[in-house]
């Protein structure tokens, strides 16, 4: 298991055959605070153009940014954003590399 501390930037190099990666999230009740203050203050400073905005741990301020954050996140507003991607393989343990060709299509995320 590879631990990465939070905000550290990380890179995964595949090699020539099949990579597969398995990513899982474990927070505390804090860090998921925090975490969405800085999506609630990316918010106001992008529609509002407010710069250095506190990051509160409690507190009206706290409650006020995590109420912001899941309005946004579960509001039509990311429609746009959602990116698309286009399938062109299937992971086939018989094929070689262990992936086969497959028509293109589209999926979005």
């Amino acid at each position: 298991m590879l631990h990465c501390p939070r905000n550290c930037p990380q890179r995964i190099v595949n090699q020539d055959c099949l990579n597969v990666s398995f990513s899982t999230e474990h927070m505390t009740r804090e860090l998921r605070n925090a975490c969405a203050v800085n999506y609630a203050n990316g918010i106001l400073r992008r529609r509002l153009g407010l710069a250095r905005l506190p990051q509160p741990e409690s507190g009206l301020g706290l409650y006020a940014r995590l109420g912001l954050a899941a309005m946004h996140e579960y509001s039509d507003a990311q429609a746009h954003r959602k990116v698309g991607r286009i399938i062109d393989f299937q992971v086939d343990p018989r094929a070689p590399q262990g992936v086969r060709t497959v028509p293109p299509f589209a999926r979005r995320a």
